[in-house]
């Protein structure tokens, strides 16, 4: 009996056909699977829109209050709640303050205030774009899915229609400019997840500062500002007739010092009482003086005046009315 070459090839063609209905009919439920997934997922579309809507909120009053994104970044990266507590914590320390409208913190004193790890590596990357590298919603990558040539004998025999399922519900935005294939690669990943795992960050406000604690903040300022003066003087501007002058960069040094010790004064009082003696000679008598009296007002004033004036002048006699009387030269002036 000899071969039937129709007969095979009927059989053949038979065969093939109802397989290639298999993979068709299999390429259609897969498509179906990926379009339902990607109705049930719109809802964390929405949520995580909402989560980076009012993330992109507190980093604009971060940035508003004087904050960098070197200083936000860490924030984001130590945890799902990170940026939103830096946001609360900064906005109760301006209140604090009585931080007048548009004021803002300066970089020594964000400084004083945060703590993070050193070894940070995304400083520079723009936090709003920060934000969304550790959150499941990324932008719309239409068309980002690409199908490998399946070749004519493939396409002749339906194989590997899944991957021109994929491919072709990856070109056109299925809801809110995100695919059908982005929706369901959104909806496998988690909400939050750092891509710098690890990270420490911590913000102290200025009322829990211990002893410990503002001698810290203040050995950290006054290196800053060290490595300020350090770039002023390499930039030559202290060179005066050719020549560095050291009383000019000291006397910067000590304008520097003491506007951010000002800063920290403002916003604890307590702070100078603990640090005077550390301070020392870093400032002059003259503004520490000022830093002295600057903030206070009222009885709190009078208190400061009377017991300054009790302590540096002997002739100063208190009477049995609770009046003093301070003698200068021949004026005898009293003090209620």
């Amino acid at each position: 009996m000899g071969f039937n070459a129709k007969a095979f090839a009927a059989a053949f063609m038979e065969d093939q056909s109802r397989q290639i209905n298999t993979r068709v009919a299999e390429a259609r439920e897969y498509k179906r699977e990926l379009k339902e997934n990607a109705e049930e997922s719109k809802s964390k579309i929405d949520k995580l829109a909402q989560l980076g809507n009012l993330a992109k909120s507190e980093i604009a009053r971060l940035r508003a209050l004087g904050f960098e994104d070197k200083h936000i970044n860490p924030a984001i990266a130590s945890g799902p709640k990170g940026l939103f507590e830096l946001s609360k914590s900064a906005q109760e320390e301006a209140a604090r303050r009585n931080f007048r409208a548009g004021q803002k913190f300066d970089e020594y004193e964000i400084e004083s205030l945060i703590d993070y790890s050193e070894d940070f590596a995304y400083s520079d990357t723009r936090a709003e774009d920060f934000y969304e590298m550790n959150t499941a919603l990324s932008k719309p990558s239409l068309a980002s899915t690409q199908a490998p040539e399946r070749g004519l004998v493939k396409t002749l025999f339906g194989i590997d229609l899944d991957d021109t399922v994929r491919e072709r519900l990856d070109k056109d935005a299925y809801y809110d400019g995100y695919s059908v294939m982005d929706i369901n690669e959104i909806s496998k990943q988690e909400t939050y997840d750092s891509v710098a795992p690890g990270t420490y960050f911590s913000f102290t406000p200025t009322e829990d500062f211990s002893p410990s604690r503002a001698a810290e903040s203040y050995l950290l300022t006054s290196q800053r500002v060290d490595k300020v003066i350090a770039n002023r003087k390499a930039n030559g501007k202290y060179i005066v007739d050719g020549a560095s002058s050291l009383e000019l960069e000291e006397a910067d040094r000590k304008k520097e010092l003491f506007n951010q010790i000002k800063i920290l004064t403002r916003g604890n009082p307590t702070y100078l009482d603990t640090m005077k003696d550390v301070i020392g000679d870093d400032i002059s008598q003259e503004d520490m003086a000022e830093l002295e009296y600057g903030n206070l007002e009222g009885d709190n004033l009078e208190r400061k005046l009377v017991k300054d004036l009790l302590e540096s002048n002997p002739s100063i006699k208190q009477d049995a009315e609770n009046k003093f009387s301070i003698i200068d030269g021949n004026k005898n002036m009293k003090l209620l």
